[in-house]
């Protein structure tokens, strides 16, 4: 009956930890994401509170994951993944339309060619696998007539920003999971650790506890110590908790339970 004892005393300590760490947070409308600390950008009506997804499309000067990006800026060099509406070249020159056959036929444009996954109308983009000379480096870009005269496109010259703070990637497309809610580095990395309950270097895996069943209890405090941060001296020191197995040990939809049937 022991084992079953110590097992309890530390799935009770785990359980505690890892409720109050993975409770589900309820949005308000017009918020979204982990601990709902970003806002939604909807042309029409609020986002998904998970993705920020908005049904509706973005605001006119917003694009990208959750619409959080600024049409005024480009978030890499080469912003291959640029929405915004940007509509001018650097020199004031006006887009025209990518979908024109001209452009379409010479060229082989083709959806795939795009962020927006079809051919776009007048708006500065970076296609992938076409580039003229003097835009190397130089991101979004867009044709300006039809070839009537000697130069027919030009950079639109959007400048670099990063990602606002508790975003990260390319497309600002990823969350932070820092502990004590830090920013992270431009590359995702939690200079504090990570929150607990999140691991790998840029702390984007939930830890799956599930995988603990059938192990010892040695097992399950070395796998759950950065979860739940449990307070592991409440556990004497004298019992050796590699001899303790813990037959079952796992979670359904967050919601911890356990049959112990252990050995005397």
């Amino acid at each position: 009956m022991m084992t079953n004892m110590w097992c309890m005393l530390f799935i009770s300590i785990v359980w505690a930890n890892f409720s109050t760490i993975n409770s589900v947070r309820v949005c308000e409308p017009g918020t979204f994401g982990w601990h709902c600390k970003f806002s939604c950008y909807c042309a029409e009506g609020s986002c998904d509170p998970i993705t920020g997804t908005c049904p509706s499309g973005c605001q006119r000067n917003r694009y990208g994951p959750g619409c959080q990006l600024l049409s005024a800026f480009r978030y890499s060099v080469e912003a291959h993944g640029y929405q915004g509406s940007t509509d001018r070249t650097a020199d004031g020159e006006k887009c025209v339309m990518w979908n024109n056959t001209v452009f379409v036929v010479m060229y082989g444009l083709k959806s795939s060619d795009f962020p927006d996954q079809a051919i776009p109308g007048a708006f500065c983009r970076n296609p992938l696998n076409l580039i003229f000379r003097g835009l190397e480096g130089r991101g979004p870009w867009c044709f300006t007539n039809f070839m009537e005269k000697t130069k027919f496109y030009g950079s639109c010259d959007i400048p670099v920003r990063g990602c606002d703070s508790g975003r990260f990637g390319e497309l600002c497309e990823f969350e932070c999971h820092c502990k004590y809610e830090s920013p992270c580095t431009p590359m995702g990395i939690c200079p504090s650790g990570c929150h607990p309950g999140w691991l790998k270097s840029t702390c984007q895996t939930l830890h799956q506890i599930s995988q603990l069943r059938n192990s010892t209890l040695s097992e399950i405090i070395n796998y759950t110590h950065e979860l739940t941060v449990p307070r592991t001296s409440t556990l004497p020191e004298s019992v050796n908790y590699s001899k303790i197995h813990c037959p079952f040990f796992y979670t359904n939809n967050w919601y911890m339970q356990s049959e112990l049937k252990g050995s005397r």
